[in-house]
């Protein structure tokens, strides 16, 4: 019986990546690809690696946005459990698994989130070395998407199409809030030292907060997602004081900028034209 599920998100010039991700079919797990093409074209054919398995299916997806592409691959999840994948992760044998077991063991929690190494087995950021809930989490702990796993539960949010990339504004934060409303609904989250997967793409958001804008309006954004308008302004000028040796004003300005894109687009469909600051 199919237990856990690999949900992936891809693009049409991206499908063929895919074949380094699959593991020999297994009973208990399937892979959920969604695959984005551009608007006013065809969907890709799909290769034969992925057409000829029993245990892959891909949904096509118009039009662009990483956050619009996770929720298409969790709208066509059917099992128990779900692990969140990126095009150019790395699975080890067995790791499947041993994740089902660990949810078998650790009941009490809704969503797990892991650790990932880069390809050669290095952790791409620090981990605590010991489990901990989310809501006591250690000061600077944050996740990305390739690290959260979860069980099927009727409380679980989507991701905001606001955040992530191919986004309007901005273009990271999604699992911070994804997290964030998923705490808010009542789920039970927690952090396993569990390696997931291995990475090629180390290049993660806090590495290119001071030469990316859309990144410096995401921290606000999530700021003000998380904590409200007016603690978010509060918390946006601690960091830059406390945090920003370079282009302090700046990074002021783009973080307020992307916080008040919240506060202006919260209830209906993003703007195309990011507010100025």
């Amino acid at each position: 019986m199919k237990r856990l599920s690999v949900l992936v998100a891809t693009t049409a010039e991206r499908l063929h990546r895919l074949s380094d991700l699959l593991q020999p079919e297994a009973e208990t797990v399937d892979y959920v690809v969604s695959c984005q093409y551009d608007r006013g074209k065809q969907p890709p054919p799909v290769p034969n690696f992925l057409s000829r398995r029993r245990d892959v299916s891909v949904c096509f997806l118009e039009g662009r946005g990483l956050s619009r592409n996770r929720n298409n691959a969790l709208d066509h999840w059917t099992t128990e459990l779900a692990v969140i994948a990126d095009d150019d992760v790395i699975y080890a044998p067995g790791v499947f698994e041993r994740l089902i077991r660990l949810y078998d063991t650790r009941k009490d929690l809704d969503i797990i989130c892991c650790c990932a190494t880069d390809l050669g087995g290095n952790p791409i950021k620090p981990y605590a070395p010991a489990p901990f809930r989310y809501e006591r989490r250690p000061k600077g702990a944050y996740f990305s998407s390739i690290e959260l796993t979860m069980r099927r539960h009727p409380a679980l949010p989507r991701f905001d199409l606001r955040f992530g990339l191919g986004a309007p504004c901005l273009n990271s934060g999604e699992e911070e809030v994804f997290l964030h409303e998923a705490q808010r609904n009542g789920l039970h989250i927690g952090f396993e030292p569990f390696v997931l997967c291995a990475t090629s793409d180390t290049n993660t958001t806090g590495r290119r907060f001071d030469s990316e804008e859309k990144v410096r309006r995401s921290k606000g954004a999530v700021l003000c997602r998380l904590h409200g308008f007016p603690t978010a302004l509060l918390r946006i000028a601690k960091f830059a004081l406390c945090h920003c040796r370079r282009h302090r004003m700046a990074a002021f300005c783009d973080m307020t900028a992307g916080a008040w894109y919240v506060l202006k687009t919260s209830g209906r469909v993003a703007p195309k034209t990011p507010p100025s600051c």
